[in-house]
């Protein structure tokens, strides 16, 4: 101790608190702040990347579409189909179903029109009708169970893996390759509460 007062050229009472500090668990010394601006710096890194993903679906969505459109211009036709607004599923009962795609899928509840039930996900939404009470007009065979959806989602889909094992909802398969609209996907296979064939997925660029 002695020795080593001398050679840092320091009062004792300095040295004395430096060697303490430098034994105590949790010491803000600077390489412990460095090391917390290194995560920040990090996880900045992190944010940035799942930025720039989201952006280059985005571009390439629109880069697509608008090659699309120029087709359909080159050929004389006219350009009716932009995107789809909303779909409508059948259901056995409207409250199960709300449940399973807020609480396993993250969708909003809606009420509109005359009491009217809906899931607003994205820019889209799935309006609900009950069996044997549907909205006019309607599909020539409307069912429970005949519907077969693909959603992207917004997670990781090992993440995503987990959730719906946390929440004991069985699946069917994957993770597997899969292709989407826009390019190659990973998907896993599940079904909501009146069997409908539920695909998730993420875009692999």
């Amino acid at each position: 101790m002695a020795a080593w007062i001398e050679l840092s050229g320091r009062p004792p009472s300095v040295a004395f608190k430096m060697v303490s500090c430098s034994r105590r668990v949790g010491c803000k010394s600077p390489n412990n702040r460095h090391n917390r601006r290194y995560l920040q710096i990090i996880r900045m890194l992190l944010a940035l990347v799942v930025f720039m993903k989201r952006i280059t679906c985005i571009y390439y969505w629109f880069s697509q579409n608008g090659k699309y459109r120029e087709n359909l211009l080159v050929k004389g036709q006219i350009v009716r189909v932009v995107y789809l607004d909303h779909l409508v599923i059948t259901v056995q009962d409207i409250p199960q179903a709300i449940k399973f795609y807020v609480e396993i899928l993250g969708m909003q509840e809606v009420t509109f029109g005359d009491n009217r039930k809906a899931l607003a996900y994205g820019q889209q939404k799935i309006n609900l009708h009950k069996i044997g009470e549907e909205f006019e007009p309607k599909a020539a065979s409307p069912l429970p169970g005949s519907a077969d959806l693909c959603f992207v989602i917004d997670d990781a889909l090992e993440e995503f893996i987990k959730h719906l094992n946390d929440n004991n909802i069985e699946i069917l398969q994957g993770p597997i390759a899969r292709t989407g609209a826009l390019g190659e996907i990973n998907s896993v296979y599940i079904r909501d509460p009146d069997q409908n064939l539920i695909e998730l997925s993420t875009y692999t660029f």
